[in-house]
């Protein structure tokens, strides 16, 4: 598993790119996702994958990805709490730990005081609305849930 994690491992300043993309984009990308989960019949039938599927090189590739951005839109969220926790409550070891902590995760709090909890947690919140937002409009579509 270790070796699996190291492979897909992001570093340096691309780690702050790929959270501002879900950050920015996390709605569009939670929507995507959950309109894919129509396609998981897809996965019943192994003719359908392979070079020589039912399926074109491309479907087999929107499947797999759209299963990839909701299951990641699903975990990003609390990844966030955990490293902005990480970063309330652990005292580093060094300042060389904590600078290097701050240069990989810093765009999530750069602007908030890191002693106020509450406002730290503002990107947990923000995408919590959001998911929320995205559950209630995909699944509560009919007449009946207007209200909501």
């Amino acid at each position: 598993m270790q070796k699996v994690i190291n492979s897909i491992k992001v570093e340096g300043y691309v780690r702050s790119v790929v959270i501002i993309f879900y950050l920015e984009m996390y709605i569009d990308l939670l929507y995507g996702g959950l309109i894919n989960t129509e396609n998981d019949y897809l996965f019943d039938i192994p003719e359908n994958w392979g070079p020589n599927g039912y399926l074109t090189i491309s479907d087999q590739f929107t499947v797999l990805l759209g299963n990839f951005f909701y299951f990641t839109c699903l975990v990003f969220p609390f990844v966030c709490v955990y490293l902005l926790h990480m970063k309330s409550r652990i005292k580093f070891g060094t300042k060389s730990q904590e600078i290097q902590f701050d240069s990989y995760y810093e765009v999530l709090y750069e602007i908030f005081k890191t002693k106020n909890s509450g406002m730290f947690h503002y990107y947990f919140v923000y995408m919590m609305r959001r998911f929320i937002f995205a559950f209630v409009t995909y699944y509560m579509y009919d007449e009946v849930y207007t209200s909501l």
